[in-house]
Order: structure tokens, then C-alpha cells, then sequence
């Protein structure tokens, strides 16, 4: 490998050479907690995401269908990730379903809001308290944003059960953001036997 602009980015970005048995070449991944995790597994956990926001909203197979517009038997393919979701299909489902972009990638790659997962719940709590702000951040001024970017720099340093603790604190006083608690396993600790059975 003669770039150097390659190997200055592997090694920034914390990256090992691994094996995508679909093209058949060595690619470079950013390893997970336990790990160089399967593609498949990324899939999954997805499915699993956006089933659980789905019912969380209190929708059945069959309303979110009608929305989606897909038919259900290739809608639920992306369910129990049987198929692969394109970018553009994900955005739909989070246009229809609203979930956190934060929720999501802590629940498929957590390894990308910090190197630990005590780092990463910490990122993930702080981002959820950010999205309290987004109708003052909106209309702020640049000093205003300033002065929030500073104290959330701040806010970076608290452990976790702080950043929990003003998580809820902020949204009460955004009464559009759930706040009921969800009890989840760490997502990359799952493991395959409790994964649900196909429908």
C-alpha cells in the first residue's frame, strides 16, 4: 500500500484490514466493541431498530404498509433483514417513523459515537440532550450557538448517569420527545439465538 493519504486515514481512523466474502476482497473496517462485526449482523440489528420504532408508534404490519407502501410480505423482508434497506428506503421509514438518527446508530454501530461503550452511551446521551434544543437552535444566533457548543463540550465530560439524569430534564421541557425509558440490551452483546423468529 504506496498512499500515504491511505494509510494516514487508516490509521486515524482506527481501522483493520478484514474480508467482505461478498466482493471477495480485503476491505478496511472500524472494528466494533467485540470485534470486526458480520454485514449481516449490521442488517439485523437495522431490522430490529425499526421494527421496535414501528411498534413504538403503535403501528401494526399492516397499517405501516399502507404508509410505506410497500407490499407486506417485502416490507417484513426488511424487518427480519432478509433484504437489504437502501439509503433512500431509510429515509422513508424515518420520515414516517421519526425516530432519533442517534437511537439508530447507537443500536447498529455504537462503535461510531465513541471507542468503548461507556464512551458511546456518554455520546449517545449527550446527542439525545442536543435534539431537546433543535427549535432554539434554529433561530439562534451564531454567539448563541457559540455558547452552547461550549457547554456542551463541557457537558462531554459528565459520566453517564449525569448526562441520563439532564437527558430527562430536557425533555420534559420538550414535551414532543418520548421520554419513557427503553430497557435494551447493549446492541453489539446481543446474540443471534435471541433474535425473533421469522414471521
Amino acid at each position: 500500500m504506496s498512499n500515504q493519504q491511505v494509510k494516514t486515514t487508516i490509521e486515524e481512523r482506527g481501522l483493520v484490514e478484514s474480508f467482505d466474502p461478498e466482493t471477495k476482497k480485503n476491505i478496511f473496517r472500524k472494528p466494533g466493541f467485540e470485534g470486526i462485526e458480520q454485514f449481516e449482523d449490521i442488517d439485523r440489528r437495522l431490522g430490529d431498530f425499526i421494527r421496535e420504532a414501528r411498534v413504538n408508534k403503535n403501528l401494526t404490519h399492516e397499517h405501516f404498509v399502507e404508509l410505506i407502501g410497500l407490499s407486506y410480505y417485502v416490507y417484513g423482508r426488511y424487518e427480519r433483514a432478509r433484504s437489504r434497506m437502501t439509503v433512500r428506503r431509510l429515509v422513508h421509514v424515518w420520515e414516517l417513523l421519526g425516530f432519533s438518527m442517534i437511537d439508530l446508530v447507537y443500536a447498529i454501530a455504537p462503535q461510531m459515537l465513541g471507542d468503548t461503550p461507556e464512551k458511546a452511551e456518554r455520546m449517545k446521551a449527550l446527542y439525545s440532550s442536543i435534539e431537546g434544543f433543535k427549535d432554539f437552535l434554529s433561530d439562534a444566533t451564531p454567539e448563541q450557538v457559540t455558547e452552547f457548543q461550549d457547554t456542551m463540550a463541557a457537558m462531554s465530560k459528565l459520566p453517564p448517569e449525569a448526562l441520563r439524569t439532564m437527558n430527562l430534564f430536557f425533555k420534559q421541557m420538550n414535551p414532543t420527545v418520548e421520554t419513557k425509558p427503553k430497557k435494551r440490551a447493549y446492541p453489539a452483546k446481543r446474540k443471534k439465538a435471541e433474535a425473533k423468529p421469522e414471521e
